[in-house]
């Protein structure tokens, strides 16, 4: 910035630097559904945290906070001044689509501090690629018409599995 009149010498410069608060760039499941991953535009100063600290409290809203299931198997950890990993816990509700909001007070900004807080939302994708849950069903191979028929199903996923039973010409 520089300000100079024309008909004195008088004059006055200044120097600023302006950084933009941190946005995020995306978030998204990973391939099994029990992570979600926040990657931001630009490196972060991670909020204050240090490496070892893993409370989500820290980082995110209410809302968003209990999506994440069950505390402390729920827990979010900076894997790098730009990436975010929250791991999910037990009875986890969040799903695609839903809005994830990190709300850490005036302590999220840029990684050189310059920047104003960061409050940002975003919607939550689904994963580039899925790896589905394991399911095994255990019965018997042939039953008479008088017989009971007993069916048991296995699957094995850290979110809760719903499942649907149907039977044709039963």
């Amino acid at each position: 910035l520089s300000i100079s009149l024309k008909e004195s010498a008088v004059g006055a410069v200044t120097h600023f630097t302006f950084w933009a608060a941190p946005k995020i760039e995306e978030v998204r499941f990973d391939a099994t559904g029990t992570s979600i991953y926040v990657t931001f535009d630009q490196d972060t100063n991670l909020a204050g945290m240090a490496v070892s600290d893993r409370d989500c409290s820290l980082l995110l809203d209410d809302a968003s906070l209990q999506a994440m299931g069950t505390r402390p198997a729920s827990f979010c950890q900076w894997a790098s001044e730009r990436y975010l990993r929250i791991a999910l816990g037990p009875q986890a509700t969040i799903v695609p689509g839903d809005m994830l909001t990190i709300n850490a007070g005036d302590r999220l900004k840029s990684e050189n501090m310059l920047s104003q807080p960061a409050v940002p939302t975003a919607v939550v994708r689904l994963p580039e690629s899925s790896i589905k849950p394991t399911i095994r069903t255990v019965g018997q191979k042939a039953v008479d018409s008088c017989s009971a028929v007993v069916i048991e199903a296995q699957a094995q996923s850290v979110r809760d599995v719903t499942t649907f039973w149907s039977c044709n010409d039963c």
